[in-house]
């Protein structure tokens, strides 16, 4: 009923508070110059109840973004925070080899190069952004991680060899960064494919 669904979003609100506050506290404590970057809320944990305690007690709140591009959504999120956004996950799964999963998937390694590309430039161009984080450096491996995970979505395979087109689109990209978020740079229009 609404009247559930108002309860249950008064609880979250208070529960974020009083946890990003504790949190927050317990940091500055012990180093009262550390920035503090949020819990990195994923999928269906992005209400803005959260989020407004989370920018109260935050420097920075950090969510793990899993689709082919920036959505309207992060400037909807920084409005409600009122602080900095950090992507703190984002990636593109390949479809024609390696450990197939198919959390964000495109079409291929080429592809992987792309949304590499148009990913970090777009988040990059947006003044409230203060960076995203690639999943991981190195794919995951054949039999699994500690969660049983598999998936082909690092810079450098299991076999220590780096992806190639992945390589190409961070040299192509990453010098261009700091003139992106100054607004001097028109950032990479082509999502993946």
């Amino acid at each position: 009923t609404p009247v559930a669904l108002q309860d249950a979003a008064e609880f979250r609100g208070d529960f974020a508070d009083r946890w990003y506050r504790t949190w927050a506290e317990a940091v500055r404590a012990a180093d009262p110059h550390h920035l503090v970057l949020g819990s990195r809320l994923h999928g269906g944990n992005r209400f803005d109840e959260v989020l407004q305690a989370c920018g109260k007690w935050m420097d920075v709140c950090s969510v793990n973004h899993y689709a082919p591009g920036p959505t309207e959504e992060f400037a909807h999120w920084f409005k409600v925070a009122g602080k900095p956004l950090f992507v703190g996950e984002y990636g593109f799964n390949s479809l024609d080899h390696g450990l197939l999963t198919t959390a964000v998937p495109v079409a291929d390694q080429a592809a992987r190069g792309t949304g590499y590309r148009y990913y970090t430039e777009q988040v990059a161009a947006r003044p409230y952004m203060v960076g995203a984080h690639w999943f991981q450096y190195l794919d995951e491996p054949a039999t699994g991680r500690f969660d049983h995970e598999t998936a082909f979505d690092g810079f450098v395979r299991v076999t220590d060899i780096p992806e190639p087109f992945l390589v190409e689109a961070a040299r192509a990209t990453n010098p261009r960064i700091y003139g992106l978020h100054a607004g001097r740079l028109e950032p990479f229009s082509t999502p993946p494919r």
